[in-house]
């Protein structure tokens, strides 16, 4: 066990202040645009900001996921379809070799979903993907195997057409059609 002395709290390391705070947009930095506007608040672009390779990844980021028009506005004001975007693209920053989505599409409309399918497909030849998903038809589209699961049991498990036409499957998640 550590003396009490060696568990005190380290002091946070502060970033240099700047007069004029970068904000983040596609492949490059733009200045507020107003004197003492403040950059939008992003997790890691202070740090980013001294990694040309962090900010690099940031911006194919965004990009990947289709939010380069939007990247000098802050999360707070990104519609809910947008927020999930941008959760994908911390991810995809990252580099991962699995992508765990839990609910991706929970709560968007049609047009939401679409694009979050689009954006699903374009990342598959890169990455694996775990999908957590009650929208049986979304995953019916986007999935190459499908798992069924009622009360943490697995009841069917295998290409999305022999799954959809499993009678346990269609009895629970499918209205029995």
């Amino acid at each position: 066990m550590e003396p009490a002395a060696a568990r005190t709290r380290r002091p946070r390391p502060q970033l240099p202040a700047h007069d004029d705070p970068p904000v983040v947009h596609g492949a490059r930095e733009l200045p507020a645009r107003r004197a003492g506007a403040r950059a939008p608040s992003v997790a890691g672009v202070g740090a980013a900001d001294r990694c040309a390779g962090s900010l690099a990844a940031a911006c194919d980021a965004i990009a990947r996921v289709g939010l380069d028009g939007t990247a000098d506005r802050p999360a707070g004001l990104l519609s809910h379809g947008q927020k999930r975007q941008l959760e994908i693209a911390m991810c995809v920053a990252t580099a991962p070799q699995v992508l765990l989505l839990d609910e991706p599409l929970a709560g968007m409309g049609a047009e939401e979903t679409e694009r979050m399918l689009a954006l699903l497909a374009s990342l598959r030849a890169g990455h694996a993907i775990l999908l957590v998903e009650h929208d049986m038809d979304a995953v019916f589209r986007a999935a190459d195997r499908v798992t069924v699961m009622v009360n943490g049991a697995v009841i069917a498990s295998g290409e999305p057409e022999a799954v959809r036409a499993n009678v346990e499957v269609q009895t629970a998640y499918l209205g029995g059609h």
